[in-house]
């Protein structure tokens, strides 16, 4: 038996296992917790304690809406495509703390789970997994020296780069260096982790963060 499939399974039917310090707890609609999935459920206990302490945010597991099927439907069809794309390039012209940048964008990802969400197949059903610890997707490129065409064409690049919304995050950062005082912040994220509302509320809080990390004032959203 796949564990991890059987207990994500029963995450979606709405069944809730958790662990109270060493014991083994589980909550749901008697339709779907019988007798037997009870029993079941106990025969696997240690196993499934295990593996709960080794990765609490296994079952951090939630079907698609729609809109997010489409995406990830097309995404499927054409795993390539950079259509779904969604970039934002700020030139930045001042000194800046990039340990504060990276700093910046795990607050960010840590008050907006989607941010830091897979979208893999559990068995043939499409589902959402967010995770706890993923690593954040941040890479610093020396631009020092390069023209302002080359610089163009590297930012384009980066921002077509497609996604892998399976295994990977749907949020990266691409921060090229020009100068000490010369930046350009390429912020990516693909469309289906995205919309409207959510990119103008993240565009607002992300100045906000960095500045209340800089100066050490509680952040205040």
């Amino acid at each position: 038996m796949n564990l991890v499939k059987f207990l994500q399974d029963l995450s979606l039917k709405g069944v809730r296992l958790w662990i109270d310090g060493e014991k083994f707890r589980m909550e749901g609609s008697q339709e779907i917790l019988t007798p037997e999935l009870i029993s079941k459920l106990k025969q696997h206990k240690t196993k499934i304690l295990q593996l709960l302490k080794e990765q609490p945010d296994i079952l951090q597991v939630y079907p698609l809406s729609y809109g997010q099927k489409g995406l990830r439907f097309l995404w499927e069809l054409e795993p390539d495509s950079y259509t779904y794309n969604l970039s934002f390039a700020i030139r930045i012209y001042y000194q800046v703390n990039l340990v504060t940048w990276q700093e910046t964008f795990e607050v960010l990802r840590k008050r907006h789970p989607m941010l830091r969400t897979t979208f893999p197949k559990l068995g043939q059903e499409l589902i959402q997994r967010i995770h706890e610890n993923q690593q954040l997707d941040f890479l610093q490129i020396d631009a020092c020296g390069w023209s302002q065409d080359e610089l163009y064409t590297k930012v384009l690049k980066a921002h077509r780069y497609p996604f892998d919304l399976e295994t990977q995050p749907v949020m990266r950062v691409r921060w090229f260096s020009i100068s000490a005082q010369n930046h350009v912040m390429l912020l990516t994220i693909h469309h289906i982790a995205l919309d409207g509302w959510s990119a103008n509320l993240i565009i607002k809080e992300l100045p906000e963060i960095y500045q209340s990390l800089q100066t050490g004032s509680e952040i205040s959203l």
